[in-house]
């Protein structure tokens, strides 16, 4: 089985400026656990996940909060 057979098309993503308070009214909304934390360009930055955000403060930038060193595949890859 392929990543592009399981993976979320066009998934909700936010910026390193969004606000942790925002970032959690997302998840919660949205019923997610992880958001894609993204810059100009659609250049992907970090993920930031609801643990992360619920430890942070609320007026803190989600990029204080994020993992940074994201490690990712193509589509083409093996989901194995």
């Amino acid at each position: 089985m392929l990543i592009i057979e399981r993976m979320t098309y066009n998934p909700v993503t936010i910026t390193g400026e969004t606000t942790v308070e925002q970032a959690l009214a997302t998840i919660e909304e949205l019923k997610l656990r992880h958001l894609p934390v993204m810059a100009e360009g659609d250049t992907l930055t970090g993920i930031v996940s609801e643990k992360d955000l619920l430890r942070a403060d609320g007026d803190a930038p989600v990029k204080e909060v994020m993992t940074r060193d994201v490690i990712t595949v193509t589509e083409y890859a093996a989901l194995e």
